[in-house]
């Protein structure tokens, strides 16, 4: 990666609602609400339940794996892919934000649409504005900071 790489930010809408509950959990029927089963068994994970990060996370990792990307293994968030022997592709994964760095812009929207096959998202554009904070970038100088 050098100071020329293109950094695309994408965010994954409703993340935690794409995963596959695989332990049986049942909702409580709110009063009123007619059912002809009482006994509901939900099998997608939803906001709240405890174990909606663990199995968003593995969703997401099934999605870079059949990508052919892979986990570093000194950090299970950032992912890459290499390509043309010597060029590679990172992306790191902050819950349902992505940053994406490519030698090209172009190849960061490949890899985005590649993703909105499985996953609806909004492409945020050049990264800016990361978990709340600011990056600057100096091209001429070759200076990239947060601000």
């Amino acid at each position: 990666m050098n100071l020329t790489t293109k950094i695309e930010q994408c965010d994954i809408d409703s993340a935690f609602l794409y995963g596959e509950v695989k332990e049986r959990v049942f909702l409580a029927i709110p009063q009123g609400l007619e059912v002809d089963d009482p006994d509901a068994v939900l099998d997608k994970s939803l906001y709240g339940l405890k174990q909606s990060a663990a199995v968003w996370h593995k969703r997401i990792r099934q999605a870079f794996i059949k990508r052919n990307f892979a986990p570093l293994q000194s950090n299970p968030c950032i992912f890459v892919r290499s390509f043309n022997n010597d060029d590679f592709i990172y992306i790191a994964l902050y819950v349902d934000d992505m940053l994406i760095a490519t030698p090209t812009k172009q190849l960061a929207e490949d890899v985005i649409s590649s993703f909105e096959e499985e996953f609806r998202q909004k492409r945020l554009g050049a990264a800016r504005l990361v978990v709340g904070m600011e990056i600057c970038r100096d091209r001429s100088r070759k200076i990239m900071h947060i601000c």
